[in-house]
């Protein structure tokens, strides 16, 4: 794997990278965790100038068994370690509402996660169903909090949906405080979250529902893409945008649209009829379209892959599924 995705392990079917180890249904968490390379630890460990005198307030973080360095951090940094997590997914699916179904780690095992599945499906539309799941999250390198979030994956196309709800629907999200140290109070926190799960999840069904009820044109469609493209809330603003872009930029709107526009009609699952084809071609072509090129198959497909799962659950991707929400939620 590259370095990107430095492990993953899953139960059930093949997940769409076609990468990791699949374990058997019932795997005992710590040799799951095991599995999915996470058995290491962190440290934190004085930094020194080269007079020998300790650097004051910053520590660096190392991955234990390799002796690598992750990151500089300031000394209240409070690391929450691999074992921690395994314990709160134990701890999250011992009352039998959600199980493990994923876990790995990127960046060299700088961030890590796991996915619990949530009792239920949604359904949209016949065939088209939504799983909800419980996004576990921890970064070692003082980039991230710990975050224990709900999302809902596509059956048909494996796509991770980015469906608007409020704050307190999302998730809880800890920083790397003296509070991490108190593992107790850690679970309350996530298993507060986990209560607030039917809600979440239904609050997130009735917007697919409402988004696949409402009927888009080609033209509609065009439109959209248009302003997702440009990052212009304005309609006219994006045409104009389009008007004036010249050489490569022109290029690449006029190629990426036309990509849009097949996902919009004939991606996994699409029809080309709705509101919800729309936001599911823009959501095909982060978590998986975008990085498809011959090169990148050929020469670079696992970091392709760690690229887009990195930018759909965590970065710049997942920014732009919950903008393009917004903006069809709001025409």
């Amino acid at each position: 794997m590259s370095h990107l995705i430095e492990s993953i392990a899953f139960v059930g079917a093949t997940p769409w990278h076609a990468l990791g180890v699949k374990c058997p249904e019932g795997l005992p968490s710590p040799e799951f965790f095991e599995t999915a390379g996470l058995g290491f630890k962190v440290e934190k460990r004085p930094l020194f100038f080269a007079d020998g005198t300790k650097v004051p307030d910053a520590e660096a973080i190392f991955r234990a068994d390799r002796d690598e360095y992750f990151a500089t951090v300031g000394d209240g940094w409070t690391p929450f370690q691999n074992e921690s997590v395994r314990r709160l997914c134990d701890a999250l699916t011992m009352e039998g509402r959600s199980k493990l179904h994923t876990a790995g780690a990127l960046l060299y095992g700088r961030r890590v996660w796991a996915l619990l599945q949530c009792e239920g499906q949604i359904v949209v539309r016949p065939g088209d169903v939504l799983y909800p799941f419980l996004l576990v999250s921890n970064a070692h390198d003082g980039s991230r909090a710990l975050r224990a979030q709900f999302t809902t994956i596509r059956v048909v196309c494996a796509n991770t949906e980015a469906l608007a709800l409020t704050e307190k629907l999302k998730g809880v999200s800890l920083r790397h405080t003296a509070q991490l140290a108190d593992f107790d109070a850690v679970v309350v926190q996530c298993r507060a979250a986990l209560d607030l799960a039917d809600e979440s999840f239904e609050a997130q069904a009735e917007v697919a529902v409402s988004l696949a009820d409402t009927p888009m044109t080609r033209n509609e469609a065009r439109e959209f893409f248009a302003q997702f493209l440009t990052g212009e809330d304005s309609l006219e603003d994006a045409k104009a945008k389009l008007g004036k872009a010249e050489g490569a930029q022109k290029t690449r709107y006029i190629a990426q649209g036309s990509e849009l526009m097949l996902l919009f009609e004939s991606g996994r699952g699409n029809s080309g009829r709705s509101r919800w084809d729309a936001l599911n071609s823009v959501t095909e072509f982060i978590d998986y379209q975008k990085n498809r090129s011959a090169k990148w198959r050929d020469k670079q497909q696992s970091l392709g892959i760690g690229q887009s799962l990195e930018s759909a659950w965590f970065g710049d991707g997942a920014q732009k599924k919950e903008r393009a929400l917004r903006l069809l939620r709001a025409a």
